[in-house]
């Protein structure tokens, strides 16, 4: 629905150059973004500033082509209103609180500050670049191939831009993280358990993971999990319960640092220390 709305007013234009002309066109497109405007200023109680630059910009660029019966001025408006909205952009960047493309998204992503600021520098590189596509067009073909490339051509590089960037937004979504932290996780017991059988050929052996149970412990900000171990050796049969729990770490080396937050070592049956 957003999509058609931002591109309503281009659709009509489409449709009225190639029916009257490129003046007619102009004409229908400025009344059709004012309509627009208002209904969404009196729906929602408020105006997007992007939908007020770009009525602003073509009201009074395609005043001024109806007015002058000069199309060169309808023609630069896409890339004015693309520039404009990379210096909003940018300054953003540098002087806003949030990125300005954060604010678009209105916490309907939660991304880290980087990913926010990487994406708000891409969406400013985009418009620039599409503005000054926009004029080689306007100044190297005709005005018909200048208006299909206004509805398709700049839809067409919008959506490759968008998949593009869905892409990078991909590996902050919360389902990708849970699916990554699963199979990390995985392979993390799994070299527990190899590294416990190789040092103790155990009898018996269950590792269990625990860290769900410590969601915003230490151990499950910094990525370390938090294990329960029950384990059984002919190793142990001489030796006294710390003795067990030293040879027990000794056996899993680095892991205790680098993988393992807290391991709570219970033993199968009770046996003398």
């Amino acid at each position: 629905m957003k999509l058609l709305f931002d591109y309503l007013s281009i659709l009509c234009f489409f449709v009225a150059f190639k029916i009257w002309g490129i003046y007619a066109a102009t004409a229908i497109a400025i009344a059709v973004l004012v309509i627009q405007v208002t209904a969404y200023a009196l729906i929602k109680r408020r105006v997007e500033r992007v939908h007020l630059i770009n009525l602003v910009l073509l009201v009074t660029l395609g005043g001024t082509t109806l007015l002058l019966h000069d199309m060169l001025f309808i023609k630069w408006k896409p890339s004015i209103v693309y520039w404009v909205l990379a210096l909003i952009l940018l300054g953003s960047h540098w002087y806003a609180e949030r990125p300005f493309i954060e604010r678009v998204f209105d916490g309907k992503l939660d991304l880290p500050k980087d990913a926010w600021e990487r994406l708000n520098i891409s969406w400013c590189l985009f418009f620039v670049i599409l503005g000054g596509v926009n004029l080689y067009v306007v100044y190297h073909y005709s005005t018909d191939a200048w208006v299909n490339f206004k509805l398709f051509g700049t839809l067409g590089l919008t959506l490759i831009f968008c998949i593009a960037q869905s892409f990078y937004i991909k590996q902050y979504l919360p389902n990708n993280n849970k699916q990554a932290d699963t199979c990390m996780n995985e392979a993390r017991a799994k070299k527990i358990k190899s590294l416990l059988k190789q040092a103790l050929k155990p009898t018996h052996l269950n590792l269990v993971d625990e860290s769900h149970l410590h969601v915003g412990h230490a151990g499950a900000q910094t990525g370390l999990s938090h294990y329960a171990l029950a384990i059984e050796s002919p190793l142990f049969d001489t030796l006294s319960l710390l003795e067990r729990h030293r040879l027990i770490y000794e056996s899993l080396g680095s892991l205790m640092q680098t993988d393992i937050h807290a391991l709570r070592i219970i033993s199968p049956k009770k046996t003398n220390p």
